[in-house]
């Protein structure tokens, strides 16, 4: 599995910013290889936004930015005038939940 993980500033209008983020994952969300997305807004700075897209591989991300259309492409281009985006890509090391943590005890692996 491959994360996508996006801090966003907005520095246009966020509601138009939520809209055109919403129709771009209308199309992502149904490609292959799509798993999940989560999307936050900091409570403390509202032109905050962080964006965790996880998708079975990064050939599946790939062949889904390669099957936008158009119309999916402008949306990008909306979207690169109303932000300031830094997004990279992650492999998952290990993860740990409420309950399977013991102070200096070894991380749970996945």
């Amino acid at each position: 599995m491959i994360t996508m993980i996006n801090p966003i500033r907005v520095t246009g209008d966020a509601g138009r910013f939520e809209k055109v983020v919403d129709q771009i994952m209308g199309h992502m969300a149904g490609r292959p290889g799509f798993v999940a997305l989560r999307f936050f807004r900091s409570a403390e700075n509202p032109e905050r936004y962080c964006m965790v897209a996880e998708w079975d591989s990064m050939k599946d991300h790939e062949d889904a930015v390669d099957a936008m259309t158009d119309e999916v492409k402008a949306l990008f281009l909306e979207l690169r005038e109303l932000t300031e985006v830094a997004p990279d890509f992650y492999t998952l090391l290990h993860t740990r939940a409420q309950g399977d943590w013991t102070p200096g005890g070894a991380p749970a692996v996945l």
